[in-house]
């Protein structure tokens, strides 16, 4: 539920409507309708693991100073690849244990599972990929990206610095995989200082706006240090003053007993380093 349009884009793909099913290469079962690939897959794989990788492929994982994380990838065919070849990039977090869910999510798992690997948080730039424009002959390097991800800390979970980034070669009538790569263990996003608030204001959410009860202060990584937040009236005085404390990411400011119009909502402190958002209260009593 995090992130359905990625999951959904490559089921659509390999068409497949129900889970759990197993495609290898693309290619369904043909061997007694079994689903698992412990019914009919070990075969196939050992036949196709005789087969040489067709290219070598690098991943560059870089976290920038704005929250986001850059992926740069380095392919070298080892055979021609036609222009019917795609770079797919996906981001994945190693290991989610339910005990680190809230109440909401954790109640969403109808499976009884109580830990998942290799979770898909975002294909880049989609689950489309990136398809060759061209023929890439044999032993020439062709580079990719930099692919930019701006994650939602909310969606991110215990442990840290668990991120795998993997990158895959594959023909998109044939479907079949010509090699991938994996990266594990890659740090998580920097956190944000308040010399870095101006540079992602347009990454800092509040929700809901126009707001009734309560609204939601969500920063693009953990706070650095104690930044200050305060609601300022049309007078420009100051009325609700509070912290996201270093190490948090978002704050529930309660607005239930501010009358309704505009505000200003601040963020950061005293050395000028501030962001400034526009807040609107509407109350429906």
């Amino acid at each position: 539920m995090d992130n359905p349009a990625d999951p959904s884009g490559r089921a659509l793909y390999y068409n497949i409507s129900e889970t759990p099913i197993t495609r290898l290469d693309g290619e369904p079962n043909e061997v007694n309708n079994a689903k698992y690939f412990t019914g009919w897959g070990q075969q196939q794989y050992n036949i196709r693991t005789l087969q040489l990788a067709q290219a070598d492929i690098v991943i560059t994982p870089t976290n920038n100073a704005d929250g986001s994380m850059s992926i740069d990838v380095s392919v070298t065919p080892i055979v021609d690849l036609t222009d019917s070849t795609v770079l797919h990039v996906a981001i994945m977090e190693q290991d989610i244990a339910k005990s680190d869910l809230n109440t909401t999510k954790a109640t969403m798992i109808q499976t009884g599972e109580d830990d998942f690997e290799y979770v898909l948080k975002k294909m880049l730039p989609s689950a489309l990929g990136t398809r060759f424009t061209t023929t890439l002959a044999a032993n020439t390097t062709q580079n990719f990206g930099p692919f930019v991800w701006h994650p939602d800390v909310a969606k991110l979970y215990n442990p840290v610095n668990d991120f795998a980034v993997i990158a895959f070669l594959q023909n998109a009538e044939t479907k079949e995989i010509y090699q991938a790569e994996i990266v594990n263990n890659v740090s998580d996003p920097p956190i944000v200082t308040g010399l870095e608030l101006q540079n992602m204001a347009d990454r800092i959410s509040v929700y809901p706006n126009p707001a009734d009860e309560v609204i939601t202060v969500l920063l693009p990584g953990k706070a650095g240090l104690d930044i200050p937040v305060q609601m300022i009236d049309q007078l420009g005085k100051s009325i609700i003053t509070g912290m996201i404390n270093e190490g948090e990411s978002s704050k529930q400011i309660d607005t239930q007993n501010l009358p309704s119009g505009v505000y200003l909502l601040q963020l950061g402190g005293a050395t000028g380093k501030t962001v400034t958002k526009k807040v609107i209260i509407v109350h429906n009593r």
